[in-house]
């Protein structure tokens, strides 16, 4: 059997060869190239994008003369005609939608459209989810949620690899690496025939096409090419999978396919955060973020076929091992994952993280606010300043700020100011608080008091130390509320000021030295 699966390789990897030159000479006279027209193309000369009809009539051909060869040497075909032929003609469609949008241009509608209609006719032909094996056991599906899963399953692999195919060789390497892996792992546990040698036929096509595919590429897959290929994995993997054991079904194929798996979730993330259509492109992908921090062209494609690789060992722990081990394997596969999204850095997962943190922090943010708020109600009963600094004392000290500085204007010259208070040379009366006396760097916003007839009656300003770290307050009450009940309760104070009996003072003997604040 082995020498079936070898020679099945071999041929497809030689036929491919051949007709992979020959669809590119071919669309080269006739004028069937693609011209970089945006900043997602990253070619700068016309290049045959139809690479997809080298490897279809490849694997389509070989897949016929293999299952032949099957009836003829009476090997076991664990799978029914039926369904192998509604595989392939599924797959055809898929691949007619793409060919038809590298040739004209098809919407992304459309092309999902395509899509739904292929994966509903594999389950019309009794290729379906039936059982899903988890780590801790298996649970069986009904045929409708049946149905739901495979389209589901179908969908997201056939638009990973379509996705992912952005840079020179990048798809189709990938594709072949997740092909051989699922080769290997359905040659340990499942032995299906028909699909381990559709995995081979597969691998041998897009190796024979990778000849002239990588870097620099003098042709593309093309959408019939991505498509069909993502369709065709998709399906295989289900196949291969339907009768492996606990883990080995879902895990297996998820990891495997990792990569574009995860390319396909950053950039619904992405376009989520960002506002944008789901399905509208970009130049956001995990291949262009890696170009953008530096990366030249081929060392980034090879970076990304290691950690297809790494994706692929890992996903082959899962075979026959036990639910601890295979805990260890999806723990390193988060581990892999989180540290290549911070190594990417996007700005809408950093923002993600920021909201996070942020909501994990509410309960230091809702104490802070209820300090601004008990405030605010007090200095709405405040008439003398001894009573205003209380008040701000008590809800800014145990708060995040630095410092604070409270300037009133206009205060009566014949009268002395309160306790806590003192007088610059302006005449201004002064409450200055500082956490520290280190020298640190901070930044500051100054809120300006107003009185009720508009008349400035001063200002109060807050310095906040430089972090990384998200403010923890409502900065609509600080920047509302707060002044504005603070400004009436100075309103009131100046006007008992005002009526009290004369008291003056020296002011510049009684006025204690004011600590320095640095202003950023």
């Amino acid at each position: 059997m082995g020498s079936i699966y070898l020679t099945a390789f071999c041929c497809a990897a030689l036929g491919s060869l051949v007709l992979s030159w020959c669809v590119r000479e071919a669309a080269l006279r006739w004028g069937l190239v693609f011209a970089s027209d945006s900043a997602r193309h990253l070619h700068s000369r016309p290049v045959p994008r139809l690479g997809g009809v080298a490897i279809y009539f490849v694997f389509s051909s070989m897949m016929v003369a293999g299952l032949i060869l099957f009836k003829v040497m009476k090997v076991p075909n664990n799978t029914p005609w039926l369904v192998l032929a509604t595989l392939l003609g599924a797959a055809t469609l898929v691949f007619l939608i793409g060919l038809f949008d590298d040739l004209y241009g098809v919407s992304a509608w459309w092309k999902l459209l395509v899509e739904v209609m292929a994966a509903l006719l594999l389950v019309s032909g009794g290729f379906h989810i039936t059982k899903m094996n988890l780590l801790v056991g298996a649970h069986n599906f009904g045929p409708e949620m049946g149905a739901v899963l495979t389209v589901m399953w179908v969908l997201v692999i056939t638009n990973a690899f379509n996705l992912i195919d952005g840079l020179d060789g990048l798809a189709a390497g990938s594709a072949f690496c997740s092909s051989m892996i699922i080769f290997l792992a359905m040659l340990y546990t499942t032995q299906i025939n028909s699909a381990l040698l559709m995995t081979m036929v597969l691998s041998g096509a897009i190796l024979g096409f990778l000849r002239y595919n990588f870097n620099p590429a003098s042709i593309f897959l093309g959408d019939s090419g991505s498509l069909f290929i993502g369709f065709i994995l998709s399906t295989v993997s289900m196949l291969g999978s339907s009768k492996s054991t606990a883990a080995v079904a879902v895990g297996v194929p998820v990891i495997a396919f990792g990569l574009p798996i995860l390319d396909v979730f950053v950039a619904i993330v992405r376009r989520f955060v960002n506002g944008q259509p789901i399905f509208k492109a970009d130049g956001g992908h995990i291949h262009h973020r890696l170009l953008q921090l530096g990366w030249t062209h081929r060392s980034a494609v090879l970076l990304l076929y290691l950690i297809t690789t790494i994706f692929g060992a890992l996903s082959l722990l899962l075979v026959n091992t036990g639910i601890l081990q295979a805990v260890l394997v999806f723990l390193s596969v988060i581990l892999v994952v989180v540290m290549g999204m911070r190594y990417l850095s996007y700005h809408e997962f950093n923002e993600i993280g920021r909201v996070a943190r942020r909501v994990m922090d509410q309960r230091h943010m809702i104490s802070n606010n209820l300090l601004l708020r008990r405030a605010s109600s007090a200095l709405l009963k405040c008439r003398s300043l001894e009573d205003i600094r209380n008040e701000i004392l008590e809800a800014f000290t145990p708060n995040e700020f630095e410092s604070f500085r409270l300037e009133i204007k206009a205060w009566p010259k014949d009268r002395a100011v309160p306790g806590g208070y003192t007088l610059d040379n302006d005449g201004n009366a002064i409450v200055h608080w500082r956490k520290s006396n280190a020298d640190l760097p901070t930044w500051s916003f100054r809120l300006d008091l107003r009185a009720a007839d508009g008349a400035d009656l001063g200002s109060f300003t807050v310095h906040h130390l430089h972090s990384s770290q998200p403010m923890m307050v409502d900065i609509h009450m600080l920047i509302m509320e707060f002044p504005q009940a603070l400004a009436d309760a100075i309103s009131r104070s100046l006007a008992a000021a005002e009526h009290a009996s004369p008291l003056v003072l020296d002011t510049v003997s009684s006025v204690p030295p004011i600590l320095p604040v640095r202003l950023q």
